[in-house]
């Protein structure tokens, strides 16, 4: 058996474990807020990371097809945001003041496929 033959079942079994792993949340990480829009077919939730890399509080949207994006972040942890669907195409995230964020490359509207949420920065006093 040469080696060009063992390449190619070596390739598969190591795409195999891997495809086949869940993501493990890091220490110091915490996922929060988990709320399904009102169809269910998207999740809305906050991941806060606070370890010796630094912190950071994000919030993620997971899209029914398979695809999901980061759609607002800031550069501090646990802010306790609260995350509400107006309807199924707008999300609301509930801050105190004086927080920043970023948004996502795509700014306040997230898309995917046929999906789209835009998300709405609500500051609360």
């Amino acid at each position: 058996m040469n080696i060009r033959t063992l390449k190619f079942p070596s390739l598969l079994l190591v795409l195999f474990l891997l495809l086949g792993c869940e993501p493990e949340i890091a220490d110091g990480t915490v996922k929060y807020g988990k709320v399904n829009s009102p169809s269910g077919k998207i999740q809305a939730y906050v991941y806060d990371y606070n370890n010796e890399m630094g912190e950071l509080t994000q919030v993620i949207l997971d899209f029914p097809n398979g695809c999901g994006a980061g759609a607002v972040s800031a550069y501090k942890a646990g802010l306790d945001l609260e995350l509400k669907w107006r309807d199924n195409q707008n999300l609301e995230v509930h801050y105190q003041q004086g927080i920043n964020f970023g948004r996502n490359a795509s700014g306040e509207i997230i898309q995917c496929y046929e999906y789209k949420v835009t998300v709405h920065l609500i500051e609360t006093a």
